[in-house]
């Protein structure tokens, strides 16, 4: 499973996007399946493992919040995180690991979560 399975549409690549700024509108060009994620909360999927799901989810929301922290050109607004945030939880507890304890929920929690980090360090 990629992370691309996440979305219901994704931008056209061959579009020329003059006043496209980074950062801006990004997460409105990609569609969550937001069935999909809730799907996940409630089950595993039929046509692909949870340990495949588990991966791809793991990816997905790295890229994301490594996409908010550096360029602001992540795929997720915030609410699409926390259901990406419970699916993924969701999906390591049925197997059997732990998911991580994250000091935030959303990518404005994880934004402030970053340059603080940055700050101390």
């Amino acid at each position: 499973m990629q992370t691309d399975d996440f979305f219901r549409n994704r931008p056209d690549e061959h579009v020329d996007w003059p006043n496209h700024r980074p950062g801006e509108w990004v997460c409105q060009l990609w569609e969550l399946d937001v069935k999909l994620m809730e799907s996940l909360r409630f089950g595993p999927l039929l046509d692909h493992p949870d340990l495949e799901v588990a991966e791809a989810l793991t990816r997905l929301l790295h890229e994301d919040f490594v996409a908010r922290g550096t360029r602001h050109d992540e795929r997720m607004n915030d609410e699409e995180v926390v259901l990406a945030v419970k699916a993924h939880r969701a999906v390591l507890e049925r197997l059997g690991l732990e998911p991580p304890k994250l000091p935030f929920r959303h990518h404005s929690g994880f934004y402030d979560y970053w340059r603080q980090a940055a700050v101390l360090h």
